[in-house]
């Protein structure tokens, strides 16, 4: 194996995503002792083609045909997603989360999933070791159901710096039309805390500072006294694998709406000026 990571990670591909297609496939579907000559005539092969050369060669069932061939649909996908200036090499190539990500992702065939799936492979190669081991032992269970439902959750969230929340004071919830019920499926999931007291915490001064902006709107808040007070800001707070998965993935930020009814319940606060436009 280690012969065989060393001719991949010197391969001249325009990008890594053929690079660590074939090294997936040539590890889990060729003899061992003709792993580099098999890389070196596979690698020429369009990706598509590639499952169907190892079918045709023997080295894997229908069953893993289909697996691979959801694989290499999602790796197609992913392509779209990698940055232009992504090295054409990696120093460090970590095959086991690669291997990982092909086992789960083999058994997703709607076009939903795959591409939340493809979006996760092009950010691993964007950004090494952005996506843990465990996020995708969470997200493997994801439905396209699940995947509509946690859309439409986190469109209604809040985004401060590193933090995502749903926030459980000044009416926000009743605004909103927060559905507990996915709250308590997200939480089973590991994308949500549920911890009993845990909320977000902001030093706000007597001049007005940006708390959140997003494409349209800029909120600002500033305290009504002359000096500094501690605002607390009690929600359901998303995990670090539910972070990733609305940033890194979806790429959501508070939207306008959101915002508004977030300033609502800012106001409910004693001390502090809120603004926003």
């Amino acid at each position: 194996m280690e012969q065989l990571m060393t001719t991949i990670l010197n391969s001249p591909f325009v990008n890594l995503i053929p690079t660590i297609t074939n090294a997936i496939l040539l590890a889990y579907y060729t003899p061992r002792n003709n792993k580099i000559n098999e890389f070196e005539h596979l690698k020429a092969q369009r990706i598509d083609k590639m499952a169907e050369e190892l079918l045709n060669k023997g080295y894997m069932t229908a069953t893993e045909y289909y697996k691979t061939k959801n694989f290499l649909s999602i790796a197609e996908k992913a392509d779209k997603y990698l940055l232009k200036d992504n090295p054409s090499v990696q120093e460090t190539f970590d095959f086991d989360w690669y291997s990982k990500f092909y086992e789960y992702s083999g058994n997703i065939s709607n076009p939903i999933i795959q591409d939340i799936w493809a979006r996760i492979f092009a950010g691993q190669i964007n950004e090494p070791n952005s996506c843990s081991y465990l996020t995708l032992e969470k997200i493997r269970y994801l439905s396209p159901q699940d995947s509509h439902d946690l859309n439409t959750l986190l469109d209604k969230a809040i985004y401060i710096d590193n933090k995502v929340f749903l926030p459980t004071f000044g009416n926000y919830r009743e605004k909103i039309n927060l559905d507990l019920n996915s709250i308590l499926k997200f939480s089973e999931y590991g994308f949500i805390s549920l911890t009993i007291g845990l909320q977000l915490t902001a030093t706000v001064s007597p001049t007005p500072t940006i708390l959140i902006q997003n494409n349209n709107l800029v909120l600002s808040i500033n305290s009504t006294n002359d000096e500094n007070i501690l605002l607390e800001l009690p929600g359901y707070i998303f995990t670090s694998v539910g972070y990733y998965l609305a940033k890194n993935i979806l790429n959501k930020e508070t939207t306008n709406e959101a915002l508004q009814h977030f300033k609502t319940a800012l106001e409910t606060k004693p001390s502090i000026s809120v603004s926003l436009t």
